[in-house]
């Protein structure tokens, strides 16, 4: 099965539509948010200089995808890989 990992903030609106689309072909998800100033929010999983931190790299758009652990570096680039796997 195709694990697909999310970092987003909540202002990031294709992320929902991409969301969206993982949960209806019943990838593997797992959505975690990023702390958003510009959003008021209650709940978030990580800053993004945590994620930063995390993965030893900087990341310089959102949504921060990762298809089977592998970084892929646009939304269209995502949609591609996963029409590919289906």
């Amino acid at each position: 099965m195709t694990k697909v990992t999310v970092y987003s903030k909540a202002s990031c609106t294709p992320t929902n539509d991409f969301l969206e689309y993982c949960k209806q072909n019943r990838y593997d998800l797992e959505y975690l948010r990023i702390k958003d100033n510009e959003f008021p929010q209650i709940h978030y999983d990580f800053e993004y200089s945590d994620v930063e931190k995390l993965y030893e790299r900087r990341f310089y758009n959102m949504p921060i995808i990762f298809i089977n652990e592998k970084y892929v570096s646009s939304l269209n680039e995502a949609y591609t890989i996963l029409k590919r796997e289906v």
